[in-house]
């Protein structure tokens, strides 16, 4: 049903205001949409990595200091994904807990800031493997001297006469 509305009418002025709301409603779901399949599919492509690697990097602070938020990539009911983690602190600023949630659920706003973050979170994600792989192999080199040194130890079943 069209409306015929006067033209010396105040709600003359909205007919442009609202095909214009219409037209970027549109737009924003489909830039909603579209972030929305950069994070699963960054998801899906950090899965396939198989880091078993968990990273935070700083979202926010609130004002009062008693909040803040970091965006990161855990373990979460156990799957790896984006998530979000907000802390709690006493007045003191020690943290009194956390909630972590999965990014894909968070509000539009919140995804939109955090998508602006993800290239950092990917560089601190490059950073731990490295650094976990160059302890593990320290490790590994530690271990193996170990069981070099075991192996020429004489079993003990064995009864020389």
């Amino acid at each position: 049903m069209a409306y015929s509305v006067p033209q010396d009418s105040p709600a003359f002025r909205l007919i442009p205001a609202s095909k214009n709301l219409i037209a970027k409603a549109a737009e924003l779901n489909e830039a909603t949409k579209r972030l929305a399949k950069i994070i699963e599919d960054i998801e899906e492509g950090l899965q396939k990595l198989n880091l078993g690697i968990s990273v935070w990097v700083s979202l926010s602070t609130s004002e009062d200091g008693e909040a803040s938020e970091s965006l990161g990539y855990g373990k979460l009911n156990g799957q790896w994904r984006l998530l979000l983690r907000k802390y709690s602190y006493d007045g003191g600023g020690d943290v009194i807990g956390y909630e972590d949630s999965f990014l894909f659920a968070a509000p539009r706003e919140t995804r939109m800031y955090a998508a602006g973050e993800l290239q950092k979170l990917f560089l601190e994600l490059a950073k731990e493997a490295e650094d976990l792989t160059g302890k593990i192999n320290s490790k590994v080199r530690s271990a193996d001297y170990l069981a070099e040194i075991l192996a020429t130890v004489p079993d003990p079943k064995v009864v020389k006469k």
